[in-house]
């Protein structure tokens, strides 16, 4: 893997998440009409998501920040088309979604209906995740104390 791909937990304000998905949204296409793919961005994808939703001794809702929260659930909601209401509706469906870009990265596993359903998880987070940066960067431009 490069150096463009996240390490470690899912956060949303990761200058690097839009481009992970992106091109996961990408190798899920290849996969789907039969390309010759590789299958790293899909599998570092799993990576993040799952070290993001591993329980541990902590509870499940100090596991990600507010803003990534929301980014995951927006992304889900938009994908799957039901509303997320809770830290354990996000988790079980993050940890199911783990399986299934697993189940995608692993050659003969695939399923092309799921695999929509996973490119558009992607291209919704791409998306939403770009948009949390932007806005981000705009207010910290207007904030900077030495700017008119």
């Amino acid at each position: 893997m490069d150096s463009a791909e996240p390490t470690g937990r899912l956060r949303a304000l990761d200058p690097n998440l839009p481009f992970l998905a992106a091109r996961a949204a990408i190798e899920l296409d290849n996969i789907m009409l039969r390309r010759s793919a590789t299958t790293e961005a899909i599998s570092a994808l799993a990576f993040v998501l799952r070290s993001s939703t591993e329980l541990n001794s902590s509870s499940q809702c100090s596991l990600l920040d507010p803003i990534t929260v929301e980014t995951l659930t927006d992304a889900l909601s938009e994908t799957h088309g039901k509303p997320i209401t809770t830290i354990a509706m996000l988790v079980e469906q993050a940890r199911a979604l783990v399986v299934s870009l697993m189940k995608a990265s692993e050659v003969g596993q695939q399923d092309d209906q799921r695999l929509r359903e996973l490119r558009l998880f992607c291209i919704a987070l791409s998306r939403i995740t770009s948009s949390h940066l932007q806005a981000n960067y705009e207010s910290s431009r207007s904030q900077h104390p030495h700017r008119v």
